[in-house]
């Protein structure tokens, strides 16, 4: 197990470690780390066998591993009969001076647990729904909600920012969606759907997707749309055409984790481990 920086990295073969992985994810693809966290270094094991992503960060002279925006936990791709905790927990140590990051339960790095939620593929998604779920979903189909695609998230940023004065988004979040967007739109790997009534667009989702999942990256609503069952509407329609797993990238915000739940997901563990003081974090980020 040894560490490469991102020049080092012969990206092909880790791509096709990635792909062929039984835990293949988008986290894992360097098109998608090149935009999420652009100085990215990388773990491998044995001769690209399995290799671990590594979000980092460099200022002063000190490295940090830091989970960046839109990437919710560091996974590990490949042959998990090669990995020892004990190594990469060794190997972390002599290259990341500061971290403040999140570990997929392979990973086997001990620290504060998080839930994340997820529909497995092929599932009837209606009779797994909640009776809670299925009667909004049904009313909000009878709204005569429609789904249309987008070319650009500043209409959704813009919903968002208005229906949730409450949360302040990072300053480069609408800068890297937009990225994610201009990058994986056009290769047919992302949605972003707006959700209408009319001619009004009262919410929209995005999702990016690889060869086992499709990730709910961004939602936003509107108070109108909130009112409608915009969300439920939109998540529903996408969870009864899904082809493959989809993930909701959360959520450990107890309201949105039972809105998720609602859908007939099932919870999976990862967790979260900090070995810097708080009052650092934020000139970091």
């Amino acid at each position: 197990m040894y560490w490469l920086e991102n020049s080092e990295i012969d990206r092909m073969r880790w791509e096709k470690c990635v792909m062929a992985s039984a835990q293949e994810h988008i986290y894992g693809y360097p098109d998608f780390l090149d935009i999420v966290s652009p100085r990215w270094a990388g773990v491998i094991v044995g001769d690209y066998e399995a290799v671990i992503p590594m979000p980092i960060k460099r200022k002063t002279g000190l490295t940090l591993l830091m989970q960046p925006l839109f990437m919710q936990r560091i996974k590990y791709f490949g042959n998990t009969a090669l990995y020892s905790p004990e190594v990469f927990l060794k190997l972390l140590k002599s290259k990341i001076n500061l971290f403040d990051a999140c570990f997929d339960r392979d990973l086997s790095i001990q620290g504060r647990p998080r839930l994340n939620c997820i529909v497995p593929v092929h599932r009837d998604i209606v009779s797994t729904m909640s009776a809670h779920h299925r009667r909004n979903f049904r009313k909000s189909d009878a709204q005569g909600l429609i789904l249309k695609k987008l070319d650009a998230p500043d209409s959704l940023l813009n919903i968002f920012t208005t229906a949730r004065a409450d949360i302040h988004l990072p300053a480069q979040f609408g800068q890297i969606l937009k990225a994610l967007c201009e990058k994986f739109i056009p290769e047919g790997s992302a949605r972003l759907m707006g959700i209408y009534h009319g001619e009004k667009l009262l919410g929209g989702m995005f999702t990016l997707s690889s060869l086992r999942s499709e990730v709910l990256l961004f939602t936003a609503q509107s108070e109108d749309g909130k009112a409608k069952g915009a969300l439920y509407f939109g998540v529903g329609n996408t969870l009864l055409k899904a082809e493959k797993t989809f993930d909701f990238e959360g959520s450990n915000d107890s309201g949105l984790r039972r809105f998720y739940m609602g859908f007939g997901a099932t919870e999976e563990v990862y967790y979260h481990r900090r070995s810097m003081p708080l009052r650092l974090l934020s000139s970091w980020k």
